[in-house]
């Protein structure tokens, strides 16, 4: 009885103890569970800033065992990285969130300007941290062997989130990713210098002017998008040029590495010299779509695969395969290839300088012709008056001539052998109707025949709607109108022209070198087209129209110095100016008048010869004369009334507003 007693103790004490070790046991499940919760959990954004900052993915588990875990060597990587750039302690800094990605290129998607990235579909790692107060995302490959730090994120409460909406649905719109993959990293006010946002394009004019914005960059899906904006968010538009927008996330590594083995030895270059700038699925209709050349039979059978784009800084090629790129074949019409041999280093730079200076995407540059060349000296053979240059030697510096495509425009370039010193070839870029019609101009005007006259200077140039060349009374249209400044010789003499990008012409008189030409023979102005007299007070009146702008400018003198302007047929008296000039300077003036004896030129035009185009009418008045003569034949008229003309422009010049 006694150790049946016994016997029942020890199996109830048994019990307990056993009752205790697993009440412990799910305690210290429960606590690992809290504790890990704790350190995995983010904290949940405000409503407001989810508009800005999207989830790319669910944050990783750290339960999760296997290949969705975050590696210590990565973890330990950015703790490490992230404490000596902020100088926190290791510890302080807790993962609050982590996710597979796979990033689409060497650099994980985050390559400066001028960085070279190996074009390669990488798997890696995005992690966040945190110390309690900011948050840092880094990008990682497997081993976090590459690190990089995303830029901060932007203050939810500086960009208007209808702005960041309009971002988000252009960005969705043209990389087909879904919305929780696209986040925006980078905020920025801007002001732009133009109408267009700094995005000029040949052909578009832009009004010039100071356009408060911002710059937005989107991210996600292996994709960066930076868009320029206006501060109310009626224009939101892509920076082509910043941006690195590619349909490759998709593209099957097999695919990707066997275009671009194809392309390396297509174009005799390292594959990572080369980048993928696009890549579609496509279902191609036959098989024999890959066999170009040969006769396709016409029934429907169809094939899956992929139509990919390669390209370097000086090629394109496009590329068609099926689903596992066991065939690949070269679409040479589609493609665009030059026989240029260029150095890389040579093609890369003037592809960035000739992206500066038209404003378009490298992508979009070509680079048409590569030619070897001996400059005669350090400037390339490009001289300048206030440059000098020093001589090479007697073998002369080796170097390229570089000519590129730019949409419709040619671009030249002289660059030394390696491309680490260059200039815009202007002479050889200028547009042949440009170059005629300036030459047709000078030669009409001087007399000279074309032959004997030569292009010494060009310079690409952006003008007002007078060409840069204003006349006094006449407001000129503040757009943007592309074009050249152009410099013709015959060896003695040098005229100025400002042009646009076609076969509009102006004459710079005060740029030019040339002696005047022979007198014009005026007619008499009828009584019936002459203005109202001047009335009392006033000391003289300029009347200015047609031109390119086609509206009319009445600039008139006070005798005591005021200056007053208006526009003829504007009702609301809305462009009506009034400056000031001093009595000194009006006295001046009228000296002038009597000195040249302005007053023998009564009611006398001097008009130029027909088929002249886009020229400024100017009708002058004083108190007892009324001249006219057209703005470009001032130098064909009288000395004396060209003193006139030039007094009057240096009185209006002087100008100060009210």
């Amino acid at each position: 009885m006694i150790e049946n007693r016994s016997t029942a103790a020890t199996k109830s004490h048994q019990r307990v103890f056993a009752a205790l070790i697993l009440t412990s046991i799910l305690s210290l499940g429960a606590a690992m569970t809290l504790l890990q919760s704790a350190s995995a959990s983010p904290v949940e954004p405000s409503q407001d800033a989810v508009g800005l900052m999207l989830k790319q993915k669910r944050p990783g588990n750290p339960n999760n065992s296997g290949a969705n875990r975050l590696p210590t060597q990565v973890a330990n990587a950015v703790r490490k990285d992230l404490s000596s750039t902020t100088g926190i302690a290791p510890g302080k800094l807790k993962i609050t969130e982590y996710s597979r990605q796979t990033w689409s290129d060497g650099c994980l998607g985050l390559g400066k300007a001028h960085e070279s990235c190996l074009a390669a579909l990488v798997p890696g790692w995005r992690v966040v941290l945190s110390d309690g107060r900011k948050t840092w995302a880094y990008r990682t490959d497997n081993q976090a062997r590459v690190l990089r730090l995303e830029e901060s994120q932007p203050d939810p409460a500086t960009l208007p989130k209808s702005l960041a909406d309009a971002v988000l649905k252009d960005a969705i719109r043209r990389t087909g990713a879904p919305s929780s993959e696209l986040r925006i990293v980078k905020t920025e006010k801007r002001s732009w210098p133009n109408s267009c946002l700094g995005l000029n394009e040949p052909g578009v004019g832009c009004l010039l002017m100071m356009v408060p914005g911002w710059e937005v960059t989107v991210e996600g899906s292996q994709q960066l998008l930076v868009y320029r904006t206006k501060e109310s968010g009626s224009a939101v538009l892509l920076d082509e040029a910043a941006s690195k927008i590619t349909n490759s996330a998709n593209l099957r590594e097999s695919v990707l590495a066997a275009v671009l083995k194809q392309a390396s030895a297509q174009l005799n270059v390292p594959a990572s010299s080369l980048k993928i700038v696009d890549a579609e699925q496509k279902t191609w209709p036959n098989p024999c779509m890959f066999n170009f050349g040969k006769i396709c039979t016409r029934e429907y059978n169809p094939i899956a695969g992929w139509q990919v784009t390669v390209a370097n800084s000086a090629q394109r090629l496009v590329y068609r395969t099926d689903k596992s790129a066991s065939k690949v074949m070269l679409d040479k019409e589609a493609s665009q290839i030059t026989n240029a041999q260029a150095p890389e280093s040579v093609s890369k730079a003037v592809l960035q300088q000739v992206s500066e200076l038209s404003g378009m995407p490298i992508s979009s540059l070509r680079i048409v012709k590569a030619e070897q060349k001996k400059w005669p000296d350090k400037c390339l053979g490009i001289s300048s008056p206030l440059i000098l240059c020093a001589p090479a030697s007697s073998e002369g510096v080796p170097g390229w001539l570089v000519t590129v495509e730019a949409g419709k425009e040619r671009f030249v370039y002289r660059t030394n052998a390696d491309g680490s010193a260059g200039a815009f070839d202007g002479v050889a870029s200028l547009p042949e109707s440009v170059a005629n019609a300036v030459l047709r101009d000078v030669s009409k005007l001087s007399r000279i025949p074309m032959s004997s006259l030569s292009i010494i200077q060009a310079q690409r140039q952006t003008w007002d709607g007078c060409l840069g060349i204003s006349k006094p009374g006449v407001a000129c249209p503040e757009v943007g109108i592309s074009g050249w400044e152009v410099v013709v010789s015959d060896n003695q003499n040098t005229w100025v022209y400002h042009t646009d990008n076609n076969s509009k012409v102006a004459l710079n008189k005060d740029g030019s070198k040339a002696p005047n030409t022979t007198t014009l023979n005026p007619t008499k102005i009828p009584s019936s087209e002459l203005p109202p007299s001047l009335t009392q007070g006033m000391v003289f009146r300029a009347i200015a129209s047609g031109g390119i702008a086609g509206r009319t400018y009445e600039t008139t003198l006070m005798n005591d110095g005021l200056l007053m302007q208006i526009r003829v047929g504007d009702a609301n008296d809305s462009e009506r100016r009034v400056f000031r000039v001093s009595p000194k300077q009006v006295k001046q003036f009228e000296q002038l008048l009597k000195r040249q004896k302005f007053s023998r030129f009564n009611q006398l035009r001097y008009s130029p010869s027909s088929g002249a185009a886009d020229y400024i009418n100017m009708m002058i008045s004083s108190q007892n004369s009324t001249t006219a003569y057209a703005d470009i034949v001032q130098n064909q008229i009288p000395q004396p009334l060209q003193e006139v003309i030039k007094a009057w422009n240096a009185l209006y010049a002087s100008r100060q507003p009210l």
